[in-house]
């Protein structure tokens, strides 16, 4: 294990994420102080006592070489911030969290569906997220979930019935489970997915964790399904974090005197993706859009057609972060709103991009 292995998992012990890593760790010096267990005057200033006490703690009991004991123990692999094999989707967040733990056979290298939804569904909501999971499963996409009771519960095991691999955001350690009924869902998962948590042995699953843990959710798929979700409801925090990081989202009509659909609904009305049925969605999506977004067919007809500079700056915004408006478009470019308005207009006029909602754009994946 390597110096900045090591300290990446010091600060992950202390929920920390990239932002307070990139300010604190991210030096040669600052890390030498860190692993030595003298803290630097910037270090302890940002740092709460308590948690500098915690990591001369740590660093003297040797718990990270007695945590890396366990984790091979329990066929834990360790993926860290900024390395090989961390999920390039997570590694341009913000707030990305500096280590993953990953139990289970999945390489996480297909594109990923995330069903997310309440735990208090309807048997209707229940069936669409099975159907969902055995959609991706016959696509050969990764399910993805948080694992509770519910909408969550459901898609997995739609996905596992169907043969497919489905992966588990924890929001707690390897040796927790929660919630206890998905005990045997859990350990069926470990045989052909993953389950993957940014939290270390011994973490019980708290309140905050699960806020955190829907923005790796967010950040690892490609596409979200919300099926049934209240308006203050975990899914809808997923899907929102989703939106900023211009994924696209879907959303299943619910009844408008159901209470467990009033956040699903209100993203249809804000212009989420209709799910209307199961067929079509694994046909128009699962089959096109999850093909990793394009081809090097679709580059070099992009090279053959007359665009300005402006509109390829454009384009490529689109095809790296998905739907952008032309608020984001003007921040990004640093175009006037008009100026955007004029390439969107040439680019959809080329069927290089399509209008995924009011306001919205993304690129299209095989434009002719």
């Amino acid at each position: 294990m390597t110096p900045r292995q090591q300290a990446l998992l010091l600060m992950n012990a202390l929920e920390a994420d990239s932002r307070l890593w990139n300010r604190l760790v991210a030096t040669e010096e600052s890390m030498e102080a860190l692993l030595s267990a003298n803290l630097t005057e910037e270090q302890r200033g940002a740092l709460s006592p308590g948690a500098c006490e915690r990591i001369v703690s740590l660093i003297r009991s040797k718990w990270v070489k007695r945590q890396e004991n366990r984790w091979h123990s329990m066929g834990i692999q360790v993926l860290y911030y900024g390395e090989k094999g961390y999920p390039p989707s997570l590694q341009t967040m913000e707030n990305a969290p500096l280590v993953l733990f990953v139990r289970g056979r999945s390489r996480l290298e297909k594109p990923m569906l995330a069903v997310v939804g309440t735990r208090r569904s309807t048997f209707y909501g229940q069936q669409v997220a099975r159907a969902l999971g055995r959609v991706a499963a016959e696509r050969g996409c990764i399910l993805l979930s948080g694992g509770a009771l519910g909408i969550d519960g459901a898609a997995h095991g739609g996905c596992l019935e169907s043969g497919g691999e489905t992966a588990v955001i924890l929001a707690h350690g390897h040796n927790r489970i929660y919630p206890r009924q998905h005990k045997d869902l859990f350990s069926k998962i470990v045989g052909s997915g993953a389950l993957i948590t940014e939290y270390g042995l011994g973490v019980d699953a708290k309140p905050w964790h699960f806020p955190k843990r829907n923005r790796i959710i967010a950040g690892l798929a490609d596409v979200i399904v919300v099926v049934e979700a209240p308006v203050r409801s975990g899914a809808i925090v997923t899907a929102q974090l989703a939106l900023d990081l211009g994924k696209e989202i879907w959303a299943v009509p619910g009844r408008i005197d159901e209470k467990v659909c009033k956040g699903s609904n209100k993203l249809l009305f804000d212009g989420a993706n209709p799910l209307i049925d199961v067929s079509d969605f694994a046909e128009t999506l699962c089959s096109k859009q999850l093909d990793l977004w394009g081809s090097d067919v679709r580059k070099n007809r992009q090279n053959q057609l007359d665009i300005t500079e402006k509109e390829q700056k454009i384009l490529n915004l689109f095809q790296i972060h998905g739907d952008r408006t032309v608020d984001n478009l003007s921040a990004e470019c640093k175009m006037t709103a008009a100026d955007v308005i004029s390439c969107i207009s040439h680019l959809s006029a080329l069927n290089l991009i399509y209008q995924s909602g009011p306001g919205r754009w993304r690129a299209s994946i095989d434009p002719k």
